[in-house]
């Protein structure tokens, strides 16, 4: 995760031996929670503002929820 240009950057991996894992994130007066899986990868404005997101480098305004699929072969772990 960073931060640029008044925009959150995510490209989330998943070690193989992971199931998934999840953690909030307060940005700029806005609670966020994230949610990575096998599959995809949730994140869910708990804010009633919305937000500038870039996910896998593809940008998004954040309002409620984005559900995107995890780019696996350039994010999943081998270790």
């Amino acid at each position: 995760m960073q931060t640029f240009e008044q925009s959150l950057k995510f490209a989330p991996k998943l070690p193989q031996n992971w199931d998934g894992y999840s953690f909030n994130i307060n940005y700029r007066d806005n609670l966020l929670k994230v949610e990575v899986n096998k599959e995809d990868v949730k994140i869910s404005n708990m804010s009633n503002k919305s937000i500038n997101v870039s996910i896998y480098g593809e940008e998004y305004k954040l309002e409620d929820k984005i559900v995107i699929p995890i780019e696996v072969n350039k994010n999943l772990c081998n270790a």
